[in-house]
């Protein structure tokens, strides 16, 4: 029982993590001076192009697909191509507050046995 308690709060701990929205956060490269807004991802031809500073930068990307994000501007959802901008990805990584078997059951990848204490 305790186990099985364990391992369902493992994992809505986990996907808690999972939701946490990436931000488009500047143009790419930093010179470009606007960014082509489209009306849906994949789409040929841009609906129009909005300055930079007319984007409210960071902007949180609501979807992705197909390298475009699509975002909120100016009230409006427009799919923008990932390559015109710098997307901040959010990560975490946190030590095990509980051990099974004397093993971390929750660890940051790569960082030692004796990096969490």
């Amino acid at each position: 029982m305790k186990l099985s308690f364990f391992l369902a709060a493992s994992l809505a701990v986990a996907a808690c993590g999972a939701q946490a929205q990436d931000r488009i956060v500047a143009p790419s490269p930093s010179s470009r001076a606007a960014v082509d807004l489209f009306a849906s991802a994949g789409a040929a031809a841009p609906v129009r192009q909005a300055a930079v500073a007319e984007l409210g930068l960071p902007l949180t990307i609501q979807e992705s697909k197909n390298s475009f994000h699509r975002v909120a501007v100016g009230g409006q959802d427009h799919w923008i191509k990932g390559v015109q901008v710098r997307i901040l990805r959010g990560a975490e990584g946190g030590c095990a507050t509980q051990r099974v078997d004397s093993q971390p059951t929750i660890a940051t990848p790569g960082v030692g046995q004796n990096a969490c204490k």
